[in-house]
This record gives structure tokens, sequence and C-alpha cells, in this order.
């Protein structure tokens, strides 16, 4: 008889989409893999949505929307520490 095994793992996804007057302007988007939490996937854009005058808008007050996304990257980051620590006491 064949030794069947089965490997079950979870996708978390975090997105962050940071809105400037109410309109989404840059989108942070991070996939982590339950098994491999150090080989996170990361994208950040601007919206499809977004015009030259939203992307100059961002220009404009990137300080502002670089501490919004840092802010957001730490809360990935403890929650990757957390997958990480869940796996080590398994």
């Amino acid at each position: 008889m064949a030794k069947i095994t089965n490997t079950e793992t979870t996708e978390i996804v975090m997105t962050n989409n940071i809105a400037l007057e109410g309109k989404n302007i840059r989108i942070q988007e991070y996939k982590i893999n339950s098994m491999e939490p150090d080989n996170y996937k990361e994208e950040i854009r601007f919206d499809y949505s977004a015009t030259a005058e939203d992307k100059a808008s961002y220009m404009a007050n990137k300080a502002d929307f670089r501490q919004q996304e840092t802010a957001f990257e730490d809360k990935v980051f403890a929650k990757i520490e957390e997958i990480k620590a869940q796996n080590t006491a398994k």
C-alpha cells in the first residue's frame, strides 16, 4: 500500500489601502505562507485608479505616506514572527 501524506498550508494576505482625502492612492499587499513565513511576497503599488494628480499628491505627501507604509510593515513583520513562533511550538 502506498504511503499517503497530507501537508496543509495557509496563506495570509495583509492589505493596506492608504487614502488621501478619502481616495485610495497607495496599496501595500503582503502574502505570507504559513509553512515558510520568511518567504513572503510583497507588492506596493499605486491604486489602479490613481491619476497623475493623485500621484503628484503622493509625492507632495510622501513622508506621511511612508510613515503609514512603515507602520503597516511593522504589523506584517510582527505577524510573520507570530507564525514562526507557532511553527516552532508545533
